[in-house]
């Protein structure tokens, strides 16, 4: 990928160019669906094959003069054949602006071993201070100030890239929401979405059985942020993953929303790690509720991160996969996440108890983030913050991005019952996983 600058009357714009190698005839497919699907999400686009020049310079102007674009826009598709079955596909697309956010992980990751623990949650260049949220007349330790700082950069996460999701959800699902895939400009804490070399036509992907259904396409995306259910698919297939309908229904309609809980989440981690032994005195010390987030996230990242070496490993050299998916099955790779993935539901609805009961270190932002993560977040099937109905999710059809851009932008002043009432949902309260044999 590669970036270029173009050149306007108006102060120009930015421009990224993707290169595809294609080695077959499905190769060349996916790049095109990408093209079409870039071209489906643009906004006041006009056809590649009659525009002019004047046109397209009219086009890329607006992209650049509104600054809203959150998704790359589709410029221009070129196909180069090389030789029998080998093509060269060049995407031109408008720049989302920023880095990687796994790339601003590893600098707070820098910034944490050389500052010490006042400096470190202050010094992240997420664009300012936020004590401003906490209610009046709080004092703010060091430790709080992490807490409101990752709660509040979490929740803009969320409140930013749910329009964009619902929009790309009107013709595809992305199927590769990770924290490569996230771009943030930190100075201004503005998120985008990248990368839709994996997505899938909506309409195809719930359709019958065939080569573009959720049934047939092979699963892909970083693995980190599967749910359960993309785990027993991988190892077993459809036919097995039918047999459990809860599982079913998640893998079928809730990959991206479960993979953007879980970046939501590592947000939460990354910069609210948890104290050290010098840093865990009394004005310090977290909630109990908080602490087991973070304590059922490292586990939940040390299972997937050792599942994702195996899996990289394997396509990297050329490996097994069929030996592959064999291994993970009798390792029961699906139950371990599954595991994980309701301890953290369980951790979730903990936390959110100990800000409804006056821990205030998260500002404004700690109740709808959390209430937000446990309608995102996915574990066996069960999801939803009513535990009395999660664990018939799958009758039900999924929330909308609207329904969680809801969530995560009400004000968290409200009692429970009427803010979940506004969100048209019922109030919280502890998660389940149903295993699978």
């Amino acid at each position: 990928l590669a970036a270029a600058d173009g050149a306007g009357g108006d102060g120009g714009w930015e421009l990224a160019i993707k290169e595809i190698i294609c080695q077959s005839q499905q190769d060349l497919n996916v790049a095109r669906l990408e093209a079409e699907l870039l071209r489906r999400l643009g906004q006041d686009e006009v056809d590649g094959e009659q525009e002019d020049v004047d046109q397209r310079c009219c086009f890329l102007r607006k992209v650049a003069a509104t600054h809203e674009e959150r998704i790359p826009a589709l410029v221009a598709m070129t196909t180069e054949t090389l030789g029998p079955e080998l093509w060269r596909v060049r995407l031109t697309m408008t720049r989302v602006q920023g880095v990687p956010l796994d790339s601003f992980f590893e600098e707070q990751h820098r910034k944490r071993n050389v500052s010490d623990t006042s400096t470190a949650c202050s010094s992240t260049s997420s664009g300012g201070d936020f004590s401003s949220s906490l209610p009046s007349g709080f004092s703010c330790s060091a430790r709080a100030k992490r807490v409101l700082e990752a709660c509040h950069i979490a929740r803009e996460l969320l409140v930013q890239l749910s329009p964009v999701l619902s929009r790309i959800a009107t013709v595809a699902y992305h199927r590769d929401v990770n924290s490569h895939n996230i771009m943030v400009d930190a100075a201004r804490l503005r998120f985008g979405l990248v990368d839709f070399g994996l997505a899938a036509d909506i309409a195809k992907w719930r359709g019958p059985i065939g080569a573009s259904s959720w049934h047939l396409v092979d699963i892909g995306g970083d693995c980190r942020y599967w749910p359960m259910s993309a785990w027993l698919q991988f190892e077993c297939g459809w036919q097995e993953l039918v047999k459990y309908p809860t599982l079913a229904a998640e893998y079928r309609t809730r990959l991206d929303l479960h993979a953007l809980g879980l970046v939501a989440l590592q947000v939460l981690a990354v910069l609210c790690p948890m104290p050290g032994p010098d840093e865990d005195s009394e004005g310090n010390r977290l909630p109990d509720g908080v602490t087991a987030v973070l304590v059922a996230w490292h586990r939940y990242w040390e299972d997937a991160t050792r599942l994702w070496a195996r899996l990289l490993q394997c396509f990297r050299t050329g490996g097994d996969q069929d030996a592959l998916k064999v291994a993970c099955a009798t390792e029961g790779a699906h139950n371990i996440i599954g595991h994980n993935l309701a301890e953290l539901r369980a951790a979730l609805r903990e936390a959110l108890q100990d800000f409804n009961n006056g821990f205030k270190a998260g500002g404004t932002d700690a109740r709808p983030l959390f209430r937000a993560l446990l309608e995102l977040l996915c574990a066996g099937g069960a999801c939803g913050f009513d535990e009395g109905t999660e664990a018939e999710a799958h009758l039900r059809p999924p929330p909308t991005w609207e329904e969680i851009a809801r969530i995560a932008m009400d004000s968290g002043s409200d009692d429970d019952a009427t803010t979940a009432a506004a969100a048209g949902i019922e109030a919280p309260v502890d998660g389940v996983c149903a295993e699978t044999g």
